[in-house]
């Protein structure tokens, strides 16, 4: 209860919501107490009792691929779907329509069993920790004959028992501790980023709206905001594509300003695409007037360094593709979603 009156009525059973209820609910956990100031345990329960009414929604992003679960696992064994013959249902996939079905029946996660650190008896924190564990293994439990109903719901649809994908122990205990965690990262190829194409028209209006908006953001000095660097960056690739060699491999004067003018050319047909020919830091550095100091400079600076890697930057961005690299191979923790430029 949360009233020291003893009538249930007044508080209908339910948590604490307005402020003076809450602060009632301290009161209840103050006068349980034998010596307040001598107790901490009471001290930490009153700092923390919000943990005792607190609802910890499921976060938007795990909420949305909950959300789209179901027709994800519909389309990828569809046979007669686009869908099914680019993916195949993952594992990911039924631990996602698994959860999905916990929360709907359970309207809460599976818990994950643990519990904090806080002042306590040996035995009464080991019998807390244990009702926690308890209670995370019927739920892990719970999940696992759903997972079963799933898998046996796949098998029905498909001759090859190769099209079912198993979910591991390990691999339930790792999702039941990180359902908070969730994320599923989709990322464009990098052909399709290189040469500027979109899947749809959604994915195009996305896409050109963020760098529309990292354009309105620049640096202090606008020549070092990153952005600009990424696509004359690009502009490069294309010079190499066409030339086959990067640009400033002939050190003469007319074969570096002959390459630079190239760079150029690349420049403004990207900028194009990327419908920022208007952008105002574009037209102030990239596609500058030819009277103005920067007409050239960033083209000109790409030919003369010639695609040298400095040793201690190349240290820097191979330890952090390393790191994504790992974050990717073993599939924890939230991998980079975008391009890397890193401005030294």
């Amino acid at each position: 209860n949360v009233n020291d009156d003893t009538d249930d009525s007044n508080n209908e059973n339910r948590l604490p919501k307005t402020m003076d209820e809450k602060a009632a609910f301290k009161e209840v956990i103050k006068s349980l107490s034998k010596n307040w100031n001598n107790e901490m345990n009471f001290h930490e329960a009153s700092e923390n009792a919000y943990l005792a009414y607190a609802t910890q929604d499921i976060p938007w992003e795990v909420q949305e691929l909950l959300n789209g679960v179901e027709n994800s696992v519909k389309n990828k064994t569809d046979k007669s779907s686009v869908a099914s013959t680019a993916a195949a249902v993952t594992s990911f996939d039924v631990l996602l329509l698994a959860l999905k079905r916990f929360v709907d029946k359970h309207k809460l996660p599976p818990l994950n069993g643990s519990i904090p650190d806080m002042t306590s008896s040996t035995q009464s924190y080991i019998q807390l920790q244990g009702l926690y564990k308890n209670k995370a293994e019927s739920d892990k439990e719970d999940m696992r004959l759903i997972i079963k109903e799933i898998t046996c719901e796949l098998g029905a649809g498909t001759s090859d028992s190769g099209d079912i994908p198993t979910v591991t122990d390990d691999d339930l205990s790792t999702f039941c501790k990180n359902i908070f965690n969730l994320r599923l990262t989709k990322t464009r190829s990098y052909e399709d980023e290189y040469n500027v194409v979109f899947t749809n028209d959604e994915e195009k209006e996305e896409i050109l709206g963020e760098l529309a908006a990292v354009a309105y953001d620049p640096y202090e000095v606008k020549e070092h905001t990153p952005f600009l660097w990424y696509i004359v960056l690009k502009a490069v690739d294309h010079f190499y594509e066409e030339h086959g060699h990067y640009p400033g491999n002939d050190s003469r004067q007319l074969a570096l300003d002959s390459d630079a003018k190239s760079v150029q050319k690349y420049i403004h047909e990207i900028c194009k695409q990327l419908n920022l020919e208007e952008n105002d830091l574009i037209a102030s550095t990239l596609l500058c007037p030819a009277d103005d100091d920067l007409a050239l400079a960033f083209a000109k600076e790409m030919t003369r360094y010639h695609n040298a890697e400095i040793h201690n930057t190349a240290s820097v961005v191979g330890g952090v593709a390393s790191q994504e690299a790992v974050k990717l191979i073993t599939a924890q923790y939230v991998p980079m979603d975008g391009t890397y430029l890193f401005n030294g």
